[in-house]
């Protein structure tokens, strides 16, 4: 965890910053763009690298899928649930101290919630050294996530979404295609499967504090309830950014206005379901 913390902290405010400052196409970015172009690109790095990890863990593992407590799982499947854990704690702190530091999205109170909890159930976990299985499953959101922070690198990276090219317009047609894709399976499905195993297959069984079972169930319930009502918010979303996508494919590239890192840095920020997301 320390390590994937430091690694972060490394990439994020030492090689992104030099790199954004010195390439040609992102070096007169507005400082702010540049800050959420780094922000993204580093949530990006973690959402493949922990996708990776979650589905190489349970291909190797394919057990765990049954015994997510790992009461039964041997030294090297519990070693590569930890490793998985602990790296993406170490981002999500290394997170935090970004937002703290350079204010990106320091005051959207719902990614601050999430990346709490998420670091104290993850640091708890890996000291107790339970449930760690649990909690990779839960990180199958991930793959969602990479489609989410392409979609934002590309609008900030070419200052905003009006001023998308051909290429970049069709990646992000994609890499909506691609949000929309997985989200029921990775944020709905995979859910409500662990709501399953806590609530009724693992009950009777649960091997741990009874307290921590019922903070597994209600949060479970939590978040199957409000990843619907995200759902509901995504699609109305898209469907907006569809109609504004094709208005904007009939504007010649060349037509940037002055404001337009403003809409860059407005776009991105914006709160939507995709947003809260990330």
């Amino acid at each position: 965890m320390i390590s994937s913390l430091i690694a972060f902290v490394l990439f994020r405010h030492i090689f992104l910053r030099i790199t954004l400052r010195q390439q040609p196409a992102t070096k007169h970015l507005p400082p702010k763009t540049q800050t959420l172009l780094a922000n993204h690109l580093a949530s990006f790095l973690h959402a493949v690298c922990s996708s990776y990890l979650v589905l190489s863990t349970f291909a190797s593992h394919p057990d765990l899928l049954t015994d997510l407590q790992g009461l039964k799982a041997n030294h090297w499947a519990l070693a590569a649930s930890r490793t998985t854990v602990a790296f993406s704690a170490g981002y999500f702190i290394a997170d935090c101290w970004d937002m703290a530091v350079t204010g990106v999205y320091g005051r959207n109170l719902g990614i601050w919630a999430h990346h709490i909890v998420t670091v104290v159930c993850y640091s708890a976990a890996l000291h107790k050294c339970a449930l760690t299985p649990y909690l990779v499953l839960t990180l199958l959101v991930e793959f969602n996530s990479i489609f989410i922070h392409v979609r934002k690198i590309l609008v900030l990276f070419y200052n905003g979404f009006d001023h998308l090219p051909a290429t970049a317009a069709t990646a992000y047609k994609f890499a909506t295609a691609g949000l929309s894709a997985t989200y029921v399976p990775t944020r709905i499905l995979a859910n409500l499967y662990i709501t399953y195993q806590v609530g009724i297959q693992d009950r009777p069984n649960w091997a741990f504090p009874a307290y921590t079972w019922w903070m597994a169930f209600l949060g479970m319930v939590l978040v199957n309830y409000y990843n619907v009502i995200l759902w509901k918010q995504l699609r109305s979303t898209l469907r907006k950014e569809k109609v504004a996508l094709a208005l904007a494919s009939i504007k010649k590239d060349d037509d940037a206005t002055a404001d337009a890192p403003q809409g860059a840095v407005a776009e991105a920020e914006g709160n939507d379901a995709g947003e809260f997301l990330s």
